[in-house]
């Protein structure tokens, strides 16, 4: 993004910041349920990394 700038594709595509911040939310709730229901917690940090492993369809979209 660098090289292209603020304004190319890439840039417009990743505005939007949803993934992150959900999985800033589901990180939380796992180390406040880890006290008291741990396999709530490991089972909450397996859904944010199965949200990260699932392709980032924003990119796609954008470069049609």
């Amino acid at each position: 993004m660098a090289s292209e700038g603020e304004d190319s594709a890439l840039a417009t595509a990743l505005t939007s910041t949803l993934k992150e911040k959900n999985s800033l939310l589901i990180y939380a709730c796992g180390i406040g349920l880890s006290f008291v229901y741990p396999v709530v917690a490991v089972i909450l940090y397996y859904v944010t990394a199965l949200m990260w492993i699932i392709r980032d369809l924003r990119i796609e979209k954008t470069l049609k």
